[in-house]
């Protein structure tokens, strides 16, 4: 099999295993914006990190942890300080 890159623009083939990318892929907080039919809403970004880089965006803080945590951030109910 040759390389697969994740997002992070990493070579992401060891991790990825029998599960598919579910160990390494994660939705992250992020700086972008859309319009819903409420008005302006924060966005959330599904991504494919390698591991180093997966600690990285945990560490800041920016990783959505479930699917509550999406909606609040999209609704702006949840606070991260630096998205992505």
């Amino acid at each position: 099999m040759g390389s697969m890159i994740g997002t992070c623009g990493h070579d992401v083939s060891e991790e990825f295993d029998i599960n598919g990318f579910a160990n390494i892929s994660c939705a992250i907080a992020t700086k972008d914006i859309d319009w819903d039919e409420g008005g302006f809403a924060n966005t959330v970004s599904h991504v494919v990190y390698c591991e180093k880089c997966k600690r990285k965006a945990k560490r800041d803080g920016v990783i959505l942890e479930s699917e509550a945590e999406e909606h609040a951030w999209m609704d702006g109910d949840l606070k991260i300080e630096n998205p992505y």
